[in-house]
């Protein structure tokens, strides 16, 4: 990765870290609207599990 590359990779840190945040929420409140009991951090591992699948296959 060229010195550019890890600049500007730099520079969007936070907002690659806030995405995944508000991704993560996103599909915590499907299932918590799905599943009123759902347990709030077996669930978030979950959803990070799948994320984990989906960024393995890209």
């Amino acid at each position: 990765m060229s010195d550019i590359q890890q600049a500007e990779i730099a520079k969007l840190h936070s907002q690659i870290t806030q995405d995944v945040h508000k991704l993560v929420d996103k599909y915590l409140r499907i299932m918590e609207w799905e599943v009123p009991e759902t347990d709030e951090a077996a669930a978030r591992a979950m959803i990070l599990e799948q994320i984990k699948v989906t960024l393995e296959t890209l």
